[in-house]
């Protein structure tokens, strides 16, 4: 039915705006079908476990020795002292470059070098100490 001449009705325009999509969606069905076919087909590479090293096992002697050594290592209530230091960049950069070619922590290179020092300084360490004393 037309309205004086202008061209379709209403309900005949949306009408001949409306596509035929079935043959599309076939498509795309047949496409995701197959794809999922080839998925299915394709060989399952199967994992093989992973071979692990030997597990070093420890004494108990081994395991104390270690403990004595690390005496704040991860134990509640056992911390030792602490200091906040600042370094300039480089004694800093010095400190972690050394500690890391023998594989050490910072912590224990810098407790290693303050250990030789007052190994070497022992009398005049001593000395000091007597003295902080008498002010007590």
């Amino acid at each position: 039915m037309s309205d004086s001449g202008r061209g379709k009705t209403k309900g005949e325009h949306i009408m001949a705006g409306k596509k035929d999509f079935t043959k599309t969606k076939d498509r795309i069905q047949n496409t995701i079908a197959e794809a999922t076919q080839e998925i299915m087909d394709a060989p399952v590479e199967q994992k093989t476990p992973k071979a692990y090293k030997e597990r070093k096992t420890y004494s108990e002697q081994d395991a104390q020795e270690y403990l004595n050594a690390h005496s704040s290592a991860g134990r509640k209530g056992l911390k030792l002292p602490r200091i906040n230091m600042a370094f300039i960049p480089e004694n800093y950069d010095y400190i972690q470059t050394m500690a890391r070619v023998r594989g050490e922590t910072l912590t224990d290179f810098v407790n290693r070098i303050i250990t030789a020092s007052r190994e070497e300084n022992t009398e005049l360490y001593q000395s000091a100490v007597e003295f902080r004393k008498r002010f007590i």
